[in-house]
């Protein structure tokens, strides 16, 4: 059994003690790996965006941890967060939920723009539109 305030380091990740942690985590219920995984981004463990990634949480599970995440989010670390979830979640509902937030919080908007083009195929017309809508926004309410 793991507990989350077994990783509080938050410069040093202990990998093979993760490997572990995530084989237990994924068998447990639902409520339980949201739990572990939120108390791991709130303790700041420089490993807890690999366990949201790795954990088979569900996409509403997903969605509330990145919507947390985006409120602790800093220019160093938002390309993390959006590299932990968009590939469950997905590129357009990633941009949804970024598109929530121009009104409210701008800046940390703006720091995924930077990032997200790096995560949009190119093929993929209708997310790039709404990447430079949503690359619009943030410049008309900036």
């Amino acid at each position: 059994m793991f507990e989350a305030s077994q990783f509080t380091d938050t410069r040093r990740r202990d990998t093979a003690r993760e490997d572990k942690a995530l084989t237990w985590l994924r068998r447990q219920p639902e409520a339980a790996r949201f739990e572990f995984a939120s108390q791991l981004v709130q303790n700041r463990y420089a490993g807890a965006l690999e366990f949201v990634r790795r954990s088979d949480l569900s996409g509403e599970s997903l969605v509330g941890l990145f919507r947390s995440g985006l409120d602790v989010a800093d220019a160093s670390n938002i390309h993390s967060w959006i590299e932990a979830v968009i590939g469950r979640l997905g590129t357009r509902k990633v941009l949804t939920l970024l598109r929530e937030r121009v009104a409210t919080d701008r800046l940390v908007v703006e720091k995924a723009v930077y990032w997200l083009p790096k995560f949009i195929d190119a093929a993929d017309g209708e997310s790039r539109e709404v990447y430079e809508n949503l690359k619009r926004d943030c410049e008309k309410n900036g």
